[in-house]
């Protein structure tokens, strides 16, 4: 090449975003407020919004919820089934609590935006997002191994079998006891699931729809948190009647131990602004109103484990345990988990 050659500018992409309301004005304004630094695409319906998905690559969908035929959690539910990676957004007029547990449950929004919404919360939302979707992007992913400890000379074992092995490899373990790693499930795809609650119903129901997998009741938070320092829980179903401020604590302390937990709330009554809140802060995965129903309570309890087996990829070799705090060899969380763990000021 000589040196007066032309050298070819690289294309960079922009990172798209698709926004879904029957309001042309609405989408107006939108096209206005984001076009000169994403590709913006519009839809007036839930069906436009799903034939523009499947011939573009959407990063991030902000979808009203009050609309003709299909509702913005209905449009958001099936954008989740086909575009998994795009991070979907809901706003809306009115705090209807049917749509914000059914955009907990079924459309898994990133966040939950009320009208009027002032254009730099809009903003604000739509770069978080497409920030966790770039982050994503750039995440390795790596083959799920079987998860086992790696026994070796010298480390205690509960057996009189293991202490003879680890005698005869160092004579001279058997004064002190090394201390213990944080037990796993030796079985490919079991997860522990801890419940917080004085409730034995609610105990009884997450029993049956976890079959096959391990269930440890705390009676209180306090003794729940011990239990989260001891074994590697994934999935965790708390009964909650509390604040909002003392939900965020929870959530807070939790993750503290174990940052990857996917957190069930429970409880008998129904609150549309904590909800709102919790969907806000990424604070949990589902919503259980008690009494349960047996159905719904395994779809949402078999979904949460799912979710905890896919967002976490264990890293190459046997798991050796820490002996601090849940999960040490699990890696690469998703999109949800890094949005989450951000937002609580918790390190991926």
């Amino acid at each position: 090449m000589t040196a007066n050659a032309a050298v070819a500018p690289v294309e960079v992409s922009r990172p798209a975003i698709m926004f879904v309301d029957d309001e042309q004005r609405v989408l107006k304004s939108m096209r206005a407020m984001f076009r000169r630094d994403y590709d913006v695409h519009l839809a007036n319906s839930g069906a436009q919004a799903l034939e523009i998905l499947a011939e573009n690559k959407i990063d991030v969908v902000v979808s009203d919820q009050r609309m003709p035929l299909m509702t913005g959690v209905e449009v958001l539910t099936e954008i989740k089934q086909r575009s998994p990676g795009t991070l979907r957004i809901l706003l809306t007029g009115y705090a209807d609590l049917a749509a914000v547990e059914a955009s907990i449950n079924d459309a898994e929004v990133f966040r939950y935006l009320m009208k009027p919404c002032p254009a730099d919360e809009i903003r604000g939302a739509v770069k978080e997002g497409l920030a966790l979707v770039a982050d994503a992007a750039d995440t390795p992913v790596l083959a799920v191994q079987p998860v086992s400890f790696e026994q070796k000379p010298g480390q205690a074992q509960t057996t009189e079998t293991g202490k003879q092995a680890r005698m005869e490899a160092n004579p001279q373990s058997d004064a002190v006891d090394p201390p213990k790693a944080k037990p796993v499930s030796a079985a490919v795809g079991m997860v522990e699931v801890l419940v917080i609650t004085g409730d034995s119903d609610l105990v009884s129901g997450v029993s049956s729809a976890c079959a096959g997998h391990e269930i440890h009741q705390a009676p209180d938070v306090e003794s729940g948190l011990e239990l989260l320092r001891k074994r590697n829980v994934g999935v965790l179903v708390t009964d909650m009647s509390r604040s909002e401020e003392d939900i965020r604590q929870l959530s807070q302390q939790v993750r503290a131990i174990t940052p990857g937990v996917v957190i069930i709330v429970a409880s008998d009554r129904s609150d549309a602004n904590v909800l709102i809140q919790m969907i806000n802060s990424g604070q949990v995965f589902r919503f259980l109103l008690k009494p349960l129903q047996t159905g719904q309570c395994k779809i949402w309890l078999r979904s949460a484990i799912q979710r905890f087996m896919d967002s976490h990829q264990l890293m190459d070799g046997p798991l050796v345990g820490s002996g601090q705090g849940g999960n040490p060899a699990l890696a690469a969380p998703t999109l949800w988990t890094r949005f989450r763990n951000w937002f609580l000021g918790v390190q991926n």
